[in-house]
């Protein structure tokens, strides 16, 4: 039995997520891909989410017919449907803010007609989803689904006492300070359980829902409101979701659902813990991993500069692997022409704030979401490459058009087809 990751990344990886998953769902992979385990973390988990609940709605666009058209440009700027698939997969873009701001978000928040109503209201985020599932993607939010046997929604939790948090000159949280205010937590879907990682705070004393967990894990928008001054935190702080928490001296504390990227982008770490023997990690952030490559160097403990939307821990909470290892994975990673990275027996550490234990993790295939010219060469149509904004695939604002979506996820099908021999040993031989 395989273990998937599927990264955070915003708008990218919710895209990425939803193609590459029915990509293998329409390949050899798909009766393996049935039984896998999965981990996601923020656009991740709500990729994830949507094509397990509605995916057999969605329509999505082929590769292999986009590949030989010679309108492919004109036939990928457009929104389809059919009437087996009345749904277009990338409806999401309607419902994320253009870039991430505040006043971007508060005109996304008008237009969906929140405003001025939800101003001041806690897990309103909550609200955006489920319109996004109820008028996007014509499903109930309140009856989701997922792939695979189990997956681990991750999200971290944030302590009110330690806020605002400061970051030091890097982005990561100063003076080590993660360890005492910033914890990883998950939530089972198998056995609809709750978890907390970390020494400082033991538990919830509730139990979260898989659409809570969905939407804690996707709140990017969350570290603008918790980091400042303090005027600034006290004025905007109604607006996050918080929870009560058991210290670890047994008293009853507030803490904040933050998104899980800010702890490990990648979900790797989740599968950790539960000492899978095979990961196969769909890294879809939107970050160039040749500018920025926190959320891979920190498993690896090597020290780099992060930003508000990718970890902030560090190098010394995040470290699970070697750093020896990390050049070669960040160089085959970053490589147009191998865009992949495969470790074989690879000792994992202990961490207790992540709540991982040491044993040897058998395989980590960890793909990429960097541009290479050889996927952009098997168009026919010259309009093809000629149309893909700056940027393409891993820099761009967190909104996008139509386009550039279907070519994010003719992409994922590309990656998953070039690399299926691979794969396939991968999944079937687990």
């Amino acid at each position: 039995m395989v273990a998937i990751a599927w990264s955070g990344g915003g708008i990218t990886a919710i895209i990425c997520t939803l193609c590459a998953q029915h990509a293998i769902e329409n390949s050899p992979l798909n009766v393996s891909f049935g039984e896998a385990v999965h981990s996601t973390v923020s656009g991740g988990s709500v990729g994830h989410v949507l094509y397990g609940t509605a995916g057999d709605k969605m329509w999505f666009p082929n590769y292999t017919e986009m590949a030989v058209s010679s309108d492919a440009y004109n036939l990928l700027c457009s929104e389809n449907s059919s009437t087996a698939f009345p749904v277009w997969y990338g409806e999401v873009l309607n419902y994320i803010p253009y870039t991430l701001n505040l006043s971007s978000l508060l005109a996304l928040l008008k237009i969906l007609g929140f405003l001025p109503s939800i101003l001041g209201s806690t897990n309103w985020w909550e609200k955006v989803m489920d319109l996004l599932f109820t008028k996007g993607y014509a499903v109930d939010p309140k009856h989701p689904s997922f792939r695979g046997t189990r997956t681990t929604i991750n999200y971290g939790l944030l302590r009110d006492s330690k806020c605002p948090i400061k970051r030091s000159s890097s982005g990561v949280i100063e003076d080590n300070g993660a360890a005492t205010s910033l914890f990883p937590g998950g939530y089972e879907t198998l056995g609809q359980t709750t978890a907390v990682y970390g020494d400082v705070v033991s538990s919830l004393t509730q139990n979260l829902t898989a659409m809570d967990a969905v939407t804690a894990s996707s709140s990017f928008w969350n570290v603008g409101l918790v980091e400042g001054t303090e005027l600034e935190y006290e004025a905007t702080k109604g607006w996050l979701t918080h929870y009560t928490a058991v210290g670890s001296s047994g008293k009853d504390e507030k803490v904040y659902a933050m998104d899980g990227g800010l702890i490990d982008t990648t979900g790797i770490t989740s599968h950790l813990r539960t000492k899978e023997r095979s990961i196969v990690s769909f890294y879809n952030n939107n970050d160039d991993l040749r500018t920025l490559n926190s959320t891979i160097a920190f498993l690896f403990g090597s020290s780099t500069s992060t930003d508000t939307m990718n970890a902030l821990e560090g190098a010394v909470l995040g470290q699970v692997f070697d750093e020896s290892l990390y050049e070669g994975v960040i160089r085959n990673l970053t490589d147009p022409d191998v865009l992949r990275a495969r470790l074989r027996n690879v000792q994992v550490k202990n961490n207790s704030y992540m709540g991982v234990q040491a044993y040897v993790l058998e395989e980590l295939y960890l793909v990429s979401n960097q541009y290479t010219k050889q996927f952009l060469d098997t168009f026919n149509d010259s309009k093809v490459p000629a149309g893909i904004a700056d940027g393409w695939p891993n820099n761009m604002p967190v909104g996008f058009d139509t386009f550039n979506s279907n070519m994010l996820c003719l992409f994922s099908q590309w990656k998953i087809r070039t690399f299926m021999q691979e794969l396939k040993a991968l999944f079937e031989g687990w």
